[in-house]
């Protein structure tokens, strides 16, 4: 009689193993990089399943992975779908192939119940693929975040911050990268690592010790905070309204204090040592107003189609 494999140490990992169980699956994996391997050669399996019946067009697993990565990266909202099927360049489509194949990635992805916003969910599993396929493809995750917006820059950041809990040493090299090769990253990485810390953290240590980028290092430059404060602090409610929508409450109110914080300082006297720079409108903008009895919907604990 075979060993019945060790009792899930998670909530998440029963429901994961549940799930493979009413698929078939008698063996089921032990680690939780095999586990979420295994989930996702089911679930991307039924993606392409999905995408040649509905499209008539087959298309390869490499593509749709690389597609699940940065949607998971940008988590944008399915309006936005179909830009950022161009923008990842993970297959050349017509136009209207391409809104097609949105339309069928939203219904096999898990839009959020408050914010519409598409990713591969449970998070553990979504950030695996994106350390899978980023950790390979460090190119492809440039090309997804320069031909993002400032709102999805954001996300980029917190979904790279999120993913260090899985593989905390490809999340920083990840990280790194980002802040390398896109410097518009800087200002949003400001604000989520100043909030949370983590790989962006190290990442930002990092691009301050090596980069010959003026733009970077100006951006980073503490000692002359009026040149980047204003943007930190747009950044900084875009955060924790972010933050918000998560349920992630603590965080969020850590974020906008932090702005608040940072606001004042602008508002106060100028040292004489120090000149700010003009068109100050820009450091008069209001906090964004939060509250901290929002709430949203659980989010079930998977969401992944029953493969027909």
């Amino acid at each position: 009689m075979p060993r019945p494999p060790p009792r899930p140490r998670t909530r998440l990992r029963g429901d994961l193993h549940a799930w493979l169980a009413g698929q078939g699956a008698t063996a089921l994996p032990t680690s939780r990089k095999e586990l979420y391997d295994e989930i996702l050669d089911k679930e991307i399996g039924y993606w392409r399943r999905s995408v040649a019946e509905r499209l008539g067009t087959p298309m390869p697993r490499r593509a749709l992975e690389a597609l699940g990565a940065g949607l998971t990266l940008l988590a944008p909202t399915s309006r936005r779908v179909p830009e950022l099927i161009d923008a990842g360049r993970a297959w050349a489509w017509q136009e209207e192939e391409r809104d097609q194949l949105a339309a069928v990635l939203c219904d096999l992805l898990t839009q959020d119940s408050e914010d519409g916003t598409v990713a591969v969910r449970p998070d553990p599993v979504a950030d695996h693929l994106l350390l899978t396929v980023f950790g390979d493809q460090h190119t492809t995750l440039t090309e997804w975040l320069r031909t993002a917006n400032d709102e999805k820059r954001v996300n980029a950041c917190l979904a790279l911050t999120r993913s260090r809990h899985e593989d905390h040493d490809t999340a920083t090299a990840l990280a790194v990268t980002a802040l390398r090769d896109t410097p518009a990253l800087v200002v949003h990485a400001l604000a989520v690592a100043a909030s949370q810390g983590g790989v962006l953290a190290d990442g930002l240590e990092h691009t301050a010790r090596l980069s010959d980028d003026t733009d970077v290092l100006t951006s980073m430059e503490a000692a002359t905070p009026y040149r980047y404060t204003p943007s930190v602090i747009d950044a900084l409610n875009t955060l924790a309204n972010q933050l918000s929508s998560l349920g992630r409450h603590k965080e969020a109110l850590d974020a906008v204090s932090r702005a608040l914080h940072m606001q004042q300082s602008l508002e106060a006297p100028c040292p004489p040592a120090r000149t700010p720079t003009p068109n100050p409108p820009a450091s008069t903008r209001r906090v964004a107003p939060y509250s901290s009895t929002r709430s949203r919907a659980p989010t079930p604990p998977w969401a992944m189609p029953t493969s027909p």
